[in-house]
């Protein structure tokens, strides 16, 4: 059983015996040091005095977060008592501060940030003006005043000259507001004057903390931070999903990426917007810059300074297929234009980006368990899926697996020399992009709260990581963007757009290092939001422009091309096509005179990945225009919209409705298929003819993260038109979008919402399972003898499997077994950027619209109507009659239901007919070959399929469907022939069946009210989605000398700590828990009912886990033992152990918890009277 820090959230919130279960610590919060004041030289009650060298301070209290800065408030004034000398100074619209120098000097060493309506004034009183101020290298973001009088200024005119310092003339200067004209320096380009200034009415966000969106945000974020669900590891490194058994471009789920990492941002920026506390942003972004960027004990500070930019590196060809591999290193490679401005911006040669994979849970065994550990997949051409990947870690030593003296290299690479042991890291320029976007959004939303702020460390990293994304607009190579056989010189080898990547490595001696671009650009990489934040400095918000020489050049031309590639790649009917490649065929070979091009790049239908192809899946659609909406409402550009127009109505016309136009369970569009070419981009017209360039839907899903991503774009992009009092050019206006946006959220609230998070719930079948156990990795025989860092042997038979054979530890590894072997079952995945994207496409919604009484969208065109299937043509309906003639509990010590169906001969004929049951987006087939058949009337014979449901879901709806083996659907009807367009019901239906009957005895409506009610408690202590009804029973009459029978008790001649747990969330287990010596616990003995068992370790404590506890046994004894040899603790408890200990202590708990406490009882003494009666019968 996975451990989920037992069900703290379940039940385990009440505690037995000597100790407490393990628990979450608090963070500890500490401030900054506090410099000393000294009051006797305090001139007025304004005045902070600042002494003994320490930082600015207001009367004591570090004005801002991160020691070194100075920040302000309105109207302070500061007067030195000693030479200071800090990182930046800080003031946000509306602050002032006046520091009298005093004839002391302050040092200024990086940036100056002053807000509109903001103004610093330094001046000396003293009486010779011996105080001085040094500004040293960094960036000025000013659009207030910054006004030096007097004292002595120093600065460097070559440098400053291009950071804005005026000399006044008549002994002061203003700093950041003009550019001192020196013919020695180069003035950095202005930014295109077009859309400088955000339009973001953020002063009109109001936020209703009532508001249905407000509240789902709050629960999804605090399921995502709720410890006993695993969304992070124990560093708080957010995991790519809690559920492990995972392969889809992370091959474990307890890996992480700088994909998560960034939304992990994003999320808490929109915390932060509701909680006026931008810390979190802080938070998420130390743990990126512990565990994502490469610091100098991972990458060489001493090997980056060896980087010869005239020779960044060595090539090698791309192929297709893995069994290419290993590509031999030949050949010369372009130069590097950046590097000489990045090195003298941040005074070393390290590089500064989030490498894309970490092994959190050290699931490779690259790493001692201690901290996340680097790692890559992903290095064999096109045709390689995750399913053929060969994990290996980034730091190279030879020493975790792969091939004697050569490690995991030779299997990609083949070069004259014996290899050399080295570091190596990849950075997903989509994900650090989004990092800017994600920054800026909490700046945008903090200036304009006033409430909180995020901190200028935040910024300034933030900054940074943009200005080395610039890489990724180079070629692999840098090779000339139009002719890849030519080495690039300066920035001929930049296309301006995102690429997929960018890489960097170098030896473990010291001696050498290498950095790479990439060669093929990807729509769905693209963040033109991002371009326009790193190159615009008066938004109307803090400057992310970087301080290198051409940054912002760079990135305001990446603006303009990366809208133009948008404009190239959009399809006839709407859909944005791949992308394009400056290496042609792998080997830079010229591209063929038929393929269109766009500033000399070759269109490719699936840049990088053709195993499943890049270009198919619909959510790299909903990702990347969400960035075209937000720009689009925040600067009101033309192409912007232009494209947003033709994108979101065909987009939205693709949705999948019935026909009463309501969403079908199957809404969104899952796979894409193309066909085409644009036409060569024009860019003198900045256009193109695409009219040969087409996308069709093929496939559609219920994708929560892709419908979280679209109802984001969708709001940004109605807002859009609200601003402008505009229509998309088919006569829909925001209104239109607006409602489709409300209607989605609502749809995958409705549909994935679990207690959990939001779970999206996967089918795992024989196909599944082939990948899992067939697929190879495909190296050559001539490398058989390597081995993994577990032992796993690597040679040319090797599969996916086979290499990561841990998989077989996995709790979710005998679905692949069963698959395998034909049964199917679902798993239920808590993927965290699905989480994220949903959760933050809530709070857009709230900021931008709030809570509308009418969110039912009024198409003004026919909606389509299109199959429920995925993937199929729509449903062909057998012309058999199906009744469904009638349901009921399913009385056997679970929560459950019966349908009872009357088949035609044909269904019956048909030994693989099935129902389907779906609730809340799991679904359950029951073949009726299993099932059981009771005689109904008139002498019929019907079948009795049953389903069972968590406690929480008493209240959730559960849809009913028939079908054949072939996939044709058979149309229900009652037991008087009355059709039924849909067959739907709930548990607690049910039980209102039973209770309000005179046919059923006093004892089964007993306990179908307690089934009732038990579920509304469950709901009520799980948070779940349904709150609506009311419990019957207020359970007043329940108190601790009900249960006080029921304590658990300890025999043994070995005294342990334990706990014990109940849990709820599916089948009901009681669990015991005993505090242990985690090195020792593989010496110890389990047992359950005298039976030996496998405990579930977790950190200090041994989990004994006694599943699918039935109602009527909750009050049964049972034994759980551990034994060292030669000692025993035994301890007997029952389900309601744990009642008795939260009626015993419920000092500190919340009424939910007491009152499930309560309920447990009911529910089993009801069960024990009817199962009771029915043996009396």
């Amino acid at each position: 059983m996975k451990r989920k820090a037992f069900l703290a959230c379940l039940l385990s919130m009440a505690m037995i015996a000597t100790t407490a279960a393990p628990a979450m610590a608090a963070d500890a919060k500490t401030s900054g040091p506090k410099a000393s004041v000294a009051d006797e030289d305090v001139v007025g009650a304004e005045t902070l005095i600042v002494a003994n060298g320490k930082n600015i301070t207001d009367n004591g209290k570090v004005w801002e977060p991160f020691c070194g800065n100075m920040s302000g408030k309105a109207d302070n004034k500061v007067k030195l008592m000693a030479n200071i000398s800090i990182d930046s100074i800080n003031m946000w619209y509306g602050t002032s501060v006046e520091v009298d120098l005093n004839g002391y000097s302050i040092q200024i060493n990086k940036d100056i940030t002053i807000q509109d309506h903001a103004s610093v004034k330094i001046y000396d009183s003293s009486d010779d003006a011996a105080g001085a101020i040094d500004l040293k290298t960094g960036q000025t973001n000013v659009s207030g005043d910054f006004v030096i009088e007097a004292g002595t200024f120093n600065f460097d005119p070559s440098d400053w000259a291009t950071k804005k310092v005026q000399d006044n003339g008549d002994d002061t200067w203003s700093v950041g507001k003009s550019i001192t004209t020196n013919p020695d320096a180069t003035p950095t380009p202005a930014a295109s004057e077009k859309d400088q200034t955000s339009r973001a009415n953020v002063k009109d966000f109001t936020k209703n903390p009532n508001s249905k969106y407000a509240k789902r945000f709050k629960q999804l974020y605090n399921d995502m931070h709720n410890g006993d669900l695993t969304y992070f590891d124990k560093h708080g490194v957010p995991y790519h999903s809690v559920e492990t058994l995972m392969a889809e471009a992370p091959d474990q789920g307890h890996e992480s990426t700088s994909e998560a990492a960034s939304y992990y941002v994003w999320l808490e920026a929109m915390n932060g917007y509701y909680t006026g506390n931008y810390k979190g942003v802080d938070t998420a972004w130390k743990i990126i810059d512990k565990y994502f960027i490469p610091d100098e004990t991972h990458q060489s500070t001493e090997g980056n300074a060896k980087y010869n930019p005239n020779s960044p590196a060595t090539p090698a060809n791309e192929y297709d297929t893995p069994d290419q591999y290993p590509a031999e290193l030949s050949g010369t490679a372009g130069k590097d234009p950046i590097y000489k401005e990045l090195v003298k911006e941040y005074g070393d040669s390290n590089v500064y980006g989030m490498h894309w994979l970490i092994d959190c849970d050290n699931f490779y065994g690259f790493g001692d368990g201690s901290e996340p550990v680097f790692i890559n997949t992903y290095q064999r051409g096109c045709m390689e899926g995750c399913f053929n990947t060969i994990p290996q870690p980034s730091e190279e030593d030879f020493t975790k697996g792969g091939l004697p003296n050569a490690g995991y290299l030779s299997y990609f690479t083949k070069e004259a020399n014996k290899p050399s042991k080295q570091w190596k890291y990849t950075v997903a320029s989509d994900a650090d992009a989004r990092v800017v976007q994600a920054v800026y959004d909490a700046v945008k939303w903090s200036q304009a709260d006033g409430k909180g702020k995020v901190s200028s460390s935040a910024i300034s990293k933030t900054t940074k990581l943009g200005d080395f994304l610039r890489y990724s607009m180079y070629d692999k190579y840098f090779r000339k963007i139009g002719n890849g056989k030519v080495n690039g010189t300066k920035k001929d080898s930049c296309d301006y757009l995102l690429n997929w990547y960018y890489a960097w490595g170098g030896g473990m001696d010291d001696g050498w290092s290498w950095r790479i671009g990439s060669s093929h650009a990807h729509f769905g990489y693209q963040n033109p939001l991002a371009a326009w934040i790193l190159s615009r400095d008066n938004t109307g918000f803090t400057s992310f422009v970087p301080g290198s020489a051409t940054a912002q050049e760079d990135w305001d031309k990446s603006y303009d091309t990366q809208l133009d590639f948008y404009t190239w790649l959009q399809s006839e009917e709407g859909g944005v096509a791949g992308g394009a490649s400056n290496n042609y065929n792998g080997d830079y070979s010229p591209a063929p005179k038929n393929v269109s091009t766009f500033n000399g790049l070759a269109y490719t239908e699936a840049p990088v990945y053709h195993n499943p192809d890049s270009n198919q899946w619909f959510g790299m659609q909903t990702w990347s225009m969400q960035r075209i909406a937000e720009l689009y409402y925040e600067t009101g550009n033309e192409q912007a919209k232009a494209l947003m127009d033709k994108w979101a109505n065909w987009a939205t016309s693709q949705l999948q409705r019935d026909e009463n136009g309501e969403l079908t369970d199957t809404w969104m569009p899952g796979t894409l298929d193309w066909s085409g070419q644009p036409g060569t981009w024009n860019s003198k017209t900045h256009s193109s003819d695409n009219s040969d360039l087409h996308v069709e839907v093929v496939g559609w899903n219920h994708d929560a993260g892709v419908t979280g991503s679209m109802a984001n774009t969708l709001a940004y992009y109605a807002a859009g038109l609200k601003l402008d009092d505009a229509t998309d050019g088919d006569g829909h206006d925001y209104e239109y979008y607006r409602a489709i946006a409300d209607e989605l959220l609502d749809k995958v609230w409705e549909m994935h919402t679990d207690g959990e998070g939001i779970g999206d719930p996967s089918v795992i079948d024989k196909a599944t399972a082939d990948k899992w156990f067939k697929s190879r990795i495909d190296i050559p025989e001539e490398l058989d003898g390597g081995e993994t860092a577990l032992g796993d042997p690597i040679n040319h038979d090797s599969t996916f499997l086979s290499i990561r054979s841990q998989y077989k530890d996995d709790p979710d590894y005998q679905k692949l077994v069963d698959a395998e072997n034909g049964k199917e079952s679902t798993i239920v995945y808590h993927r965290f950027w699905a989480n994220c994207d949903v959760a933050i496409a809530m709070g857009v919604y709230d900021q931008l619209f709030g809570d509308v009484e009418d969110a039912t969208p009024t198409p003004t065109k026919k909606p389509t109507v299109t199959p429920e299937p995925t993937d199929e043509p729509a449903p062909t309906f057998i012309p058999e009659v199906v009744k469904v003639v009638g349901r009921n509990l399913e009385l056997k010590g679970k929560i459950g239901t019966v349908v009872y169906v009357d088949l035609p001969d044909e269904v019956r004929e048909d030994g693989k007919a099935y129902g389907l049951f779906t609730l809340n987006g799991v679904e359950t087939k029951v073949y009726f070959a299993d099932c059981e058949q009771m005689e109904w009337k008139k002498g019929r014979t019907v079948y009795i399929l049953p389903i069972n449901c968590k406690a929480k879901e008493t209240n959730s709806k559960i849809d009913f469907k028939v079908f054949l083996d072939d996939g044709r659907r058979a149309k229900l009807y009652d037991d008087d022939g009355v059709a039924l367009p849909t067959y739907q019901y709930t548990v607690a239906k049910v039980c209102d069946t039973y209770t309000s009957s005179k046919v059923y005895s006093d004892e089964m409506k007993a306990l179908a009210s307690q089934i009732k009610d038990y579920g509304i408690y469950a709901q009520e202590l799980l948070k779940f989605n349904n709150w609506s009804l009311k419990p019957k029973d207020d359970l007043s009459d329940v108190d601790y000398s009900d249960l006080e029978e029921y304590e658990a008790t300890t025999t043994g001649t070995w005294e342990v700590p334990y706990s014990v747990s109940l849990s709820i969330v599916s089948d009901t287990t009681l669990s015991v828990a005993f505090k242990v010596d985690p090195d020792e616990a593989a010496d110890y003995t389990f047992y359950i009912d005298n039976k030996k068992v496998k405990a579930d370790i977790a950190g200090k404590y041994a989990y004994l886990d006694l599943v699918g506890v039935k109602a009527q046994d909750l009050g049964k004894a049972h034994t759980f033992r551990i034994s060292n040899g030669t000692s025993y603790c035994q301890v007997t408890a029952s389900g309601l152990s744990w009642s008795n200990s939260v009626m015993k202590n419920p000092i500190g708990l919340n009424t939910a918890t007491k009152n499930m406490a309560k309920s447990v009882f009911k529910y089993n003494q009801a069960a024990v009277a009817y199962f009771d009666s029915v043996k009396k019968k």
